[in-house]
């Protein structure tokens, strides 16, 4: 009887998590349409966001690295992204917020996987539902600030940790990624 009741508690444990694994690709892709729907919405730029625009549009490459007009500060990797962005793609508003929508996106898939790895199936769906639908995070998804890069980079670097303490040396690919976002 006991293994009986053992093999039926795994099964409904088993179950529990494909529904919940299953959830959870629903929430990252509402997430992730809510994100686009105010990217695609054609919001005009606000005023911290349009003296950055002003920065990478009349600066050059070398004033953006040295100096920024208006107060305004951010990392320079970011700035020579955007600035290089910027050129490519002309003076458009959705190539400038582009590059926040994106870390979303990835900061969604990261978030989940992590939340899987260290969590039961349902309490990982509840944490990701709580990430993925904060308005904070929605809300830097689409705008023209660092803010959205920073949690990707805290994202990353989490679980480029949580595979090399799982994997040890033969995580090489994790220890790239863990790398690259410290820099």
């Amino acid at each position: 009887v006991t293994r009986c009741m053992t093999t039926e508690r795994r099964h409904l444990e088993s179950v529990d998590g494909i529904w919940a694994r299953r959830i959870s690709w629903g929430i990252v892709a509402l997430a992730a349409l809510i994100a686009f729907v105010h990217f695609a919405g054609g919001r005009v730029l606000w005023v911290d966001e349009a003296m950055i625009a002003l920065n990478l549009r009349d600066l050059s490459w070398k004033q953006v690295v040295t100096r920024l007009e208006y107060a305004q500060m951010a990392p320079i990797g970011w700035l020579l992204g955007q600035k290089a962005l910027l050129e490519l793609t002309g003076n458009l508003e959705y190539s400038l917020r582009i590059v926040s929508f994106l870390a979303w996106i990835g900061c969604l898939f990261l978030f989940r996987d992590l939340c899987f790895r260290r969590f039961s199936p349902f309490v990982a769906a509840c944490g990701l539902a709580l990430f993925a639908f904060s308005a904070v995070l929605l809300k830097y998804a689409v705008e023209l600030k660092h803010y959205e890069i920073d949690v990707l980079v805290a994202t990353a670097s989490l679980w480029a940790a949580m595979n090399i303490l799982s994997a040890g040396r033969r995580a090489w690919g994790s220890w790239i990624v863990f790398a690259i976002a410290a820099l």
